[in-house]
């Protein structure tokens, strides 16, 4: 049995051509590579291969690391170009592996016979043949998301697409980009003779090499995303929770969750990988990686859609208040500003699930609320000024929050409000 974490090397034909399917979950943002991005990688090809000189080729060419999900439920499989036609999500390699897909079927289509060596070759890596014969079984060897599949088989996959042209004008996202880089290659490899373009494919397909990584845990594939990822579009932690949450509806919630998730997403911005972090301390999973505290936090509170609606909406408003904190907020008085104002000039937020819980009931206690988030503001001044590191602070707030929790009546002389005799020593 083979679990946890694997790592092995691949030249590109052997996870295009061999038993690898790729899938581009839906938490993934959308291909954005450009003509610059993939301009980069054809001239760093180019030059490995020696086209251009008359020196020996490079004995081979690192792409960098693919991150693979193992999300079949099937049992563990060692990795390996023997192994059983095999499905996986790709977490970090998107950009990559789909820019040279791209590059395969423009290398392909500028073949004059259709059948030619570099044609035969390209179709294999294109299309995968799970079964032969009366019951003949394919698919596309990279499958993206959502509706991004069709256009990339229209004008990309389907033998003689990428001469293909759409009937609008596409100006940004996706497809724009996909259609920037297969003009950007095709402009480009147009110029080269048939030998040259073939001496380009084999050496694209056979010397450049890739160390696939396969994790079947979905905490330990997003810490090894952040250690692996040094450029291309940032995977963030919310685009991983909100297709797990998503995943969980019922067909009839779909569309309100969906458009709440992204509303909230759009109104916190950068703060919304923070705001995950401080649901986990509210609900008493600090401990916890944030996947999996969340995901604890959607069944206690009775399912995805429950989550979304006293959950996700609800504390994230709270912390869009904080973080706004001026006179368009409702409820939030000139003493409860004032406080914030010297919070939010603290560099860590340790402070704010308890802030959050104190404004849960700014509009019928606002009193009540001015006096909690003066304790609040008291104690994360004092733990700075006694330099205590951000664990140590992190514990005494998750202290105050399940004393909120737990319905306990805190004032200034609460315990957990209180210095212990070393800290004031």
């Amino acid at each position: 049995m083979h679990s946890g974490l694997q790592s092995s090397s691949f030249s590109i034909v052997d996870i295009l051509s061999g038993p690898f399917l790729f899938n581009i979950p839906v938490y993934q943002r959308p291909f954005a590579w450009t003509s610059e991005e993939a301009g980069q990688l054809l001239d760093d090809i180019i030059d490995a291969a020696a086209i251009e000189s008359d020196g020996q080729a490079d004995a081979d060419y690192f792409l960098g690391s693919v991150l693979l999900m193992d999300s079949s439920g099937n049992p563990p499989v060692k990795l390996s170009k023997s192994m059983p036609f095999r499905e996986f999500d790709i977490v970090d390699g998107q950009q990559r592996l789909v820019t040279f897909l791209t590059l395969i079927a423009v290398l392909r289509d500028l073949e004059i016979q259709a059948k030619g060596p570099i044609a035969k070759r390209a179709g294999e890596m294109v299309m995968a043949k799970l079964r032969s014969g009366f019951f003949r079984s394919e698919r596309y060897r990279i499958h993206l998301a959502q509706r991004g599949q069709n256009f990339f088989e229209k004008y990309i996959l389907e033998p003689g697409a990428t001469r293909r042209e759409p009937a609008d004008t596409l100006e940004e996202g996706p497809e724009a980009s996909l259609l920037q880089v297969r003009d950007h290659f095709r402009s480009i490899l147009s110029d080269y003779t048939p030998e040259d373009r073939r001496k380009i494919f084999d050496y694209a397909s056979e010397r450049c090499e890739v160390v696939v990584i396969l994790s079947d845990d979905i905490d330990r594939a997003y810490r090894m995303f952040i250690v692996l990822n040094e450029r291309g579009k940032s995977l963030q932690r919310n685009d991983i929770l909100k297709a797990d949450v998503v995943s969980r509806l019922a067909s009839p919630d779909l569309s309100w969750a969906v458009k709440a998730w992204d509303d909230t997403s759009e109104e916190l911005g950068d703060d919304f990988e923070t705001f995950f972090s401080h649901m986990r301390t509210i609900y008493g999973h600090s401990r916890n990686q944030v996947v999996s505290a969340v995901r604890a936090v959607v069944q206690e509170e009775g399912g995805a859609a429950n989550f979304i609606k006293n959950a996700l909406m609800p504390l994230s408003e709270t912390f869009a208040a904080i973080r706004k904190n001026d006179h368009s907020v409702a409820g939030l008085t000139p003493r409860m500003r004032w406080y914030l104002h010297y919070l939010n000039r603290h560099s860590e937020g340790d402070w704010a699930p308890a802030a959050m819980l104190a404004l849960r009931n700014r509009l019928d206690d606002p009193a009540g609320t001015e006096r909690l988030l003066s304790e609040i503001d008291r104690l994360a001044h004092l733990l700075r000024l006694l330099c205590l590191g951000a664990g140590r602070r992190s514990k005494r707030f998750a202290d105050v929050v399940t004393a909120m929790r737990n319905g306990e009546v805190l004032d200034a002389g609460h315990p957990v409000f209180a210095i212990s005799r070393d800290e004031v020593r």
